[in-house]
C-alpha cells in the first residue's frame, strides 16, 4: 500500500505540530526569547531576516533523509518514493517557513542534527553489537552456500535458479500454460 510509507510521518506529526505551537506561543509570551538566542540570532521571537535558519533547517532535514532515516521502515520502492517526497519537502520548507519565529528553527535544527547522528550511530557495526541489533548487512553479503550444504544448494538452484528474486512469480507450469491458452 502506498499509504504505508506515510505511517511514520503520521505518527510523528502530532508531536511535531505540538512542539511547533508550543515554541511559537513561547516566542510570543516568554520575555527571554527576545534576548536569549544563540550567537547572531539573539531574538528568537521574530522571523529570521537573513533566511539563514530556514535554509539551515532545511539542509539538516535533507541531511537526515539522505543519511537514511527513512530506510528500514519500508521496502525498496517505498523507500525511494518516500525519499523523493522528503527531498521535495525539504526544498519547499524554506519558502513555507520563513515567517516562523527563530526559536522554532533552533529546535528544528537541533532535532534534525540529533536525528542525523542517531541514524549514523545505529548503522555502525560496533553499536549494533553492543545493543544486540542483528547486522543484516552481513547476511546479505554472505555467499549463498554459507548456510546450505552442497546438496541443499543444488536442489534449491534447480527449483529457483542460480539467482532467485524474492517475491517473484514462480515459473509457469504446464498446467498453468494450458489454463492461459484457454
Amino acid at each position: 500500500s502506498p499509504f504505508k510509507s506515510f505511517g511514520p510521518i503520521l505518527i510523528n506529526a502530532p508531536i511535531f505540530i505540538s512542539f511547533y505551537f508550543a515554541i511559537s506561543k513561547m516566542a510570543a509570551g516568554v520575555p527571554s526569547f527576545q534576548t536569549g538566542g544563540p550567537a547572531m540570532f539573539t531574538d528568537l521571537s521574530i522571523a529570521d531576516p537573513t533566511y539563514a535558519l530556514p535554509i539551515l533547517s532545511s539542509l539538516t532535514f535533507l541531511a537526515s533523509v539522505e543519511l537514511g532515516a527513512v530506510e528500514g521502515v519500508q521496502t525498496g520502492r517505498q523507500t525511494m518514493n518516500m525519499k523523493w517526497f522528503l527531498r521535495a519537502l525539504s526544498v519547499a520548507m524554506v519558502p513555507l517557513t520563513t515567517s516562523f519565529p527563530q526559536g522554532v528553527f533552533v529546535y528544528w535544527i537541533t532535532s534534525n542534527t540529533f536525528s542525523g547522528f542517531q541514524t549514523l550511530l545505529t548503522r555502525t557495526k560496533a553499536f549494533k553489537s553492543v545493543v544486540g541489533i542483528p547486522d543484516v548487512s552481513a547476511v546479505a553479503e554472505a555467499p549463498a552456500d554459507a548456510a546450505l550444504s552442497r546438496v541443499q544448494l543444488d536442489q534449491f538452484q534447480k527449483k529457483y535458479g542460480a539467482n532467485p528474486t524474492l517475491h517473484a512469480r514462480p515459473p509457469p507450469t504446464a498446467k498453468s500454460r494450458r489454463a492461459l491458452k484457454r
